[in-house]
């Protein structure tokens, strides 16, 4: 069923440095060309400089495209070339990472939709997020003249992100690649890396999986789960108002960042029961995020202040290599590849130059955490239906 609720995405508060810059409408469409001009060089074993020549057209800015094809397609460095500033290559990967989240969101991904603190990995190691502790104020309070003033606190921990691997590798024969129109490519890029890497990340964002150093948490294991008391409309309303009340003792429930999450059959469900939720896409005037990928047995409330995500441009490299053992690993659950075995076993097997084909390998540093787990209430399990 499709979600009758409309999803608002918002510009981003700037972060000095690190905090991702807005972008042009059109750097979007230009990840994608990049990504599937990487893929044709590897094909043709041609340079990507060569095949960005022969390709381009007038829609493209010809030097913006070259600096963003060499981000994606050098793995280990900095996005700073010689040949580049060091202030415009951090940008460019900025612009690219906002671009790249937009590209998700139109894939209906959830966590490209949602306000929450965004940094960028920018070739480091770690990124450290400032965050409040609790208890700590710097409440202003009236006071006679003469008089003392308050003093405040205001202690800080450091959250720290490391860059997760998501990868994958995909085979595809060279009279493909080289038939196929820029236009082409991109739709191939669109639909078989982005759209299946949203709907992944969705379901793990919303599991109740903890993080164990190959993914990170799903909000389930680190928000504050409260069972629901009812499927009926009068019991769900109550449910989410008391989520609101809880959110708010928190200390958190900021109007412009705090979103409610649902399946977007929930969302179609409570649009039947709701005149605000029909009409304005809100509930208790907090706007609905909506996706397939979000578990249909609950509710989220979060305040995506709390909500800090990292992750850096995907890096994608094509090759021609003598041969590869295709093996994708079992069991395939909550987004990590369980065991593949040994490559030297050689099973399945296949000749790239025998049957001329071409690889491209895909991966992205991505992490993201909680907070507070204050910042997230979770009503589950949750039975919605008109």
């Amino acid at each position: 069923m499709t979600s009758a609720l409309l999803s608002t995405r918002r510009t981003h508060p700037a972060h000095e440095r690190t905090r991702i810059a807005s972008v042009r409408p059109d750097r979007g469409e230009q990840v994608l060309r990049a990504i599937g001009l990487t893929w044709a060089a590897g094909a043709a074993s041609v340079s990507v400089g060569r095949i960005a020549s022969e390709r381009l057209d007038g829609k493209d800015d010809p030097a913006a495209m070259r600096a963003l094809l060499k981000i994606v397609t050098r793995a280990a460095q900095s996005p700073a070339m010689t040949d580049v500033d060091a202030w415009a290559g951090a940008l460019a990967l900025h612009q690219s990472v906002e671009a790249l989240l937009d590209l998700l969101a139109e894939e209906d991904s959830v966590l490209a939709q949602l306000p929450a603190s965004r940094y960028a990995f920018a070739g480091r190691g770690l990124v450290r997020v400032p965050v409040r502790i609790s208890g700590s104020t710097l409440t202003a309070t009236f006071r006679r003249e003469g008089d003392p003033m308050r003093v405040g606190g205001l202690t800080l921990a450091s959250l720290e992100l490391a860059p997760l691997g998501v990868g994958v590798l995909s085979t595809t024969t060279n009279e493909m690649l080289e038939s196929a129109l820029p236009d082409e490519l991109e739709t191939i890029v669109r639909e078989a890396v982005l759209g299946d890497t949203s709907r992944m990340l969705d379901s793990i964002l919303f599991d109740d999986v903890p993080a164990d150093g190959v993914r990170p948490a799903g909000l389930q294991a680190v928000g504050t789960v409260t069972p629901g008391t009812g499927s009926d409309a009068a019991s769900i309303a109550s449910d989410m108002r008391a989520a609101l009340t809880r959110l708010h003792a928190a200390g958190y429930g900021n109007p412009t960042t705090t979103r409610w999450v649902v399946n977007s059959e929930v969302a179609a469900s409570l649009a039947e029961q709701s005149d605000e939720m029909r009409m304005n896409g809100t509930f208790l005037k907090i706007e609905v995020v909506s996706g397939l990928s979000v578990p249909s047995d609950a509710i989220f409330l979060m305040d995506c202040r709390a909500v800090a995500i990292a992750m850096e441009l995907p890096r994608f490299e094509s090759g021609t290599e003598a041969s590869i053992v295709e093996q994708d690993g079992t069991p395939f659950t909550g987004g990590v590849t369980g065991p593949v075995g040994t490559l030297d076993a050689g099973v399945p097997a296949r000749s790239l130059f025998q049957s001329n084909s071409s690889s491209l390998r895909g991966t992205w540093p991505i992490n993201w955490a909680l907070a507070a787990p204050g910042a997230v209430q979770v009503i589950t399990p949750q039975e919605v239906g008109p």
